[in-house]
């Protein structure tokens, strides 16, 4: 037989319900998923766990997409080829891109892009392929996520076979999941 599973590691953790009052300190600070009601209670706007951070409180959801960090390792699902990059979704907020610059040339070859390169995108990676890339940037202008690929444990992961029941994004496509960081998925 197993044994029991502890969840005593859980049990200092406030979860609450979109509308819950959340308790508070004089003096706090407002922050995501959060707002003050009429009266000065503080309320929780969506459902998750309570976070304090000195008078800072907030409230982190339980199910949310994914933010990404420069030099998270992550699993995207090509989407497109446009030009000069590939359009990937991360599980993220938005997609993110990969650069042909940004990707090792075949033989590990260092040498400017060509025209030629360009059009052998599909060859490197095509739609449906699954990628492991790092993070490399994160641009506030647009909020564009960057990936890069230029060492060798990046690359293709190949195409991945149907999804099993119950693991698919809604639109019919394995969710792709967040390899870094802990190693937890997203």
């Amino acid at each position: 037989a197993r044994p029991p599973v502890s969840l005593d590691h859980l049990a200092h953790l406030e979860y609450v319900a979109p509308g819950a009052t959340i308790r508070t300190q004089p003096g706090f600070v407002r922050g995501h998923g959060t707002m003050l009601t009429d009266d000065g209670k503080l309320i929780a706007t969506v459902a998750g766990i309570v976070e304090r951070v000195n008078k800072l409180v907030v409230v982190r959801p339980i199910n949310s997409r994914y933010s990404p960090e420069i030099g998270d390792v992550v699993v995207g699902r090509v989407l497109e080829i446009a030009s000069k990059r590939w359009r990937l979704d991360i599980n993220s907020r938005q997609h993110a891109s990969l650069l042909l610059s940004a990707v090792n040339l075949p033989g590990g070859v260092q040498r400017r892009r060509t025209a030629a390169d360009e059009l052998a995108m599909a060859s490197l990676f095509s739609p449906g392929d699954l990628v492991s890339a790092e993070v490399q940037e994160l641009r506030h202008d647009g909020g564009a996520i960057m990936l890069h690929t230029r060492s060798l444990k990046y690359g293709a992961l190949g195409r991945p076979p149907p999804a099993a029941e119950g693991e698919e994004d809604g639109e019919g496509e394995p969710k792709p999941r967040e390899v870094g960081r802990g190693g937890g998925g997203v």
